[in-house]
């Protein structure tokens, strides 16, 4: 979307700035460089920092909750989480969180020694949330 372009953009333009701000004040192609450099790694970092939070999808459907994980070339994984495997869910938030009414919510599945995590970042009224997964799960 465009908020995100526009978001990756002022990111990396600060980035930039603060490595022209450790840079002497010189035209010299090594200071061009190491500039053109910083704005490169500065927007990669950001991309990728931008893609890996906007491809994770999560939802609810019948008794189980269905994480599904799309990658930069379009295939998609999913992860299906039943009762079966016996979630642990928790809340967790931050002072702001608490504030604002959101905050993160952690389920931790244990299944034939395999201990996975997932973490649903930023949820808003995450109360509601962790208690409709305890009641389905």
């Amino acid at each position: 979307s465009w908020i995100g372009c526009v978001f990756l953009f002022i990111t990396a333009s600060q980035i930039v700035r603060a490595v022209d701000n450790l840079i002497p004040a010189d035209t010299s192609t090594l200071s061009l460089l190491i500039r053109i450099s910083a704005l490169a790694i500065a927007v990669l970092a950001v991309m990728a920092t931008w893609s890996n939070n906007t491809r994770r999808h999560y939802y609810i459907e019948g008794n189980s909750l269905i994480i599904e994980n799309s990658s930069v070339s379009g295939r998609k994984a999913q992860e299906i989480i039943t009762p079966k495997h016996a979630p642990r869910i928790e809340l967790t938030s931050s002072f702001f969180g608490n504030n604002f009414g959101y905050g993160d919510i952690v389920i931790t599945v244990d299944s034939y020694s395999d201990k996975r995590r997932h973490e649903l970042k930023n949820i808003l009224d995450p109360e509601a949330v962790v208690k409709e997964l305890r009641a389905r799960l």
